[in-house]
């Protein structure tokens, strides 16, 4: 038996209980709607981290029993001094990542994505975004997941070989639910879990196609629709053209059509990233536009492998240039990328 207190364990209340006694405190007035945005806020940030009770308490200058009475809403107080504490932690976390380095470029495809999953989460409405493999899906929609991750968005990949009982579980413990839960208690706890201001994005949905039995991909999906209906969250689906081409045209599309019909935006992304976005790259590593045969090398590495592999050339060219104690230039990248062929064919 461990000899920790309770307060220096890990947060176990769960995600649903958070979310029903923030949605009673609402009902009975004792929160608006911003603070149960800030109160969710905080649970999220502090089981995303792992955090104890009394690190939570911390956080807000108050105890980890304060803490505890907040998330299971048992304040027995007004809670306006308890918002107010962690808006103000809220803007020193907010502060903080702004010296970071930020190393994630805004490019055409992240517009795209921003705007569609901002649609979702207002609208309440399910999207898909669909596209080849490498063009920065997951990227872009990780990092919608950071910027708004006030206990609204929930960001989760279907597993390779899934079953619905894994993807089950990868929803729950997206929404803070044990891992001890039965299949049918999580089928009774996750629509408590998941309200209708928070937005589900869902990515790799093409691979229960690719990786699973045509049934258990069927069940899979149907239990997701199932899943929206229920619970009116908004939500995204992403995956490659693979799940587009199943949808539409696979052996399953009659049976998954009613799927196919609750999407209200389906965001079919280019093969290749658009000139100007090679060049927001180019700039984010101190280039100037490339031309000639170097875009000519870039343009074929881009159709062929994607845009982490045109990532990876700039962090090495980079690399080299540091060690040459110079500014980097596209002869770097061009050496880069000579010596990988190289030990290609070697």
């Amino acid at each position: 038996m461990s000899d920790e207190t309770p307060n220096t364990q890990r947060i176990s209340i769960p995600g649903d209980a958070v979310a029903t006694a923030l949605t009673r405190l609402v009902k009975e007035g004792e929160l608006d709607e911003a603070g149960r945005a800030e109160v969710q806020w905080f649970y999220s940030y502090c089981m995303e981290n792992g955090w104890a009770l009394e690190d939570a308490g911390r956080a807000i200058n108050m105890d980890g029993t304060t803490v505890s009475r907040l998330f299971a809403g048992r304040y027995g107080a007004k809670y306006d001094g308890l918002v107010e504490a962690v808006k103000k932690y809220r803007a020193l976390t907010a502060a903080r990542g702004g010296r970071r380095k930020v190393d994630f470029i805004e490019t055409s495809a992240w517009q795209k994505i921003e705007s569609v999953c901002r649609h979702a989460l207002v609208g309440q409405v399910p999207v898909f975004i669909f596209g080849d493999s490498q063009v920065g899906k997951t990227t872009c929609l990780k990092e919608f997941a950071r910027r708004n991750n006030h206990g609204q968005t929930k960001y989760l990949e279907l597993p390779a070989g899934a079953t619905l009982t894994s993807v089950r579980r990868e929803v729950a413990r997206a929404c803070y639910l044990s891992g001890r839960l039965t299949e049918m208690e999580i089928c009774n706890r996750l629509p408590k879990a998941i309200t209708g201001n928070m937005l589900l994005i869902i990515d790799e949905i093409h691979r229960p196609f690719v990786t699973s039995s045509r049934r258990t991909s069927i069940r899979i999906i149907e239990w997701l629709r199932e899943l929206y209906d229920k619970t009116q969250c908004g939500i995204v689906f992403s995956g490659t053209n693979i799940g587009l081409e199943e949808l539409d045209n696979g052996p399953s599309s009659p049976v998954l059509e009613q799927f196919r019909r609750r999407g209200i935006i389906t965001l079919e992304l280019p093969p290749t990233p658009s000139r100007a976005d090679i060049n927001r790259f180019a700039k984010a590593f101190g280039l100037p536009p490339p031309d000639g045969e170097v875009y000519t090398l870039i343009t074929a590495m881009l159709k062929r492998s994607g845009l982490k592999q045109f990532v990876v050339f700039l962090q090495s060219a980079g690399n080299l240039a540091a060690n040459q104690n110079k500014p980097i230039s596209w002869d770097h990248f061009v050496a880069a990328y000579d010596k990988i062929q190289s030990l290609n064919r070697s």
